[in-house]
């Protein structure tokens, strides 16, 4: 399918977010802050990236810009606890793919993540 990098301080919903996605065919690569994320960007043929918004040290926005400059072209999927309109918005705004609230609906992500790949044309 693809290889998703996951990247959530909470190392047990990280866990839980890359069992699914395995299950589901992809490929998953883990980072616990935004130091991590943007070494495996660096490091990793990634086709997308599951990203927390509240993180110590980089918050997501942070980091989504610093991806966006290693390859401007992976899309980058915001997760958060604190949803709401105004935070989907901003973030929208600064470049992320799609947002979802944690923890996700998997149904959701899963469909959102596969309808990625099928519009590239990618299996």
């Amino acid at each position: 399918m693809g290889k998703v990098l996951i990247v959530d301080d909470d190392d047990d919903l990280r866990s839980v977010v890359s069992d699914v996605l395995r299950d589901e065919g992809f490929a998953t690569v883990e980072a616990q802050d935004g130091n991590s994320a943007l070494s495996a960007v660096r490091k990793v043929m990634l086709d997308a990236v599951l990203l927390d918004l509240r993180m110590p040290g980089m918050n997501g926005i942070e980091v989504m810009q610093e991806i966006r400059k290693i390859d401007p072209y992976i899309p980058v999927i915001v997760m958060t606890a604190h949803g709401d309109i105004p935070t989907a918005v901003e973030v929208i705004k600064n470049g992320a793919y799609d947002f979802t609230v944690k923890p996700p609906d998997f149904d959701k992500l899963i469909i959102t993540l596969k309808g990625r790949w099928r519009s590239a044309g990618l299996k």
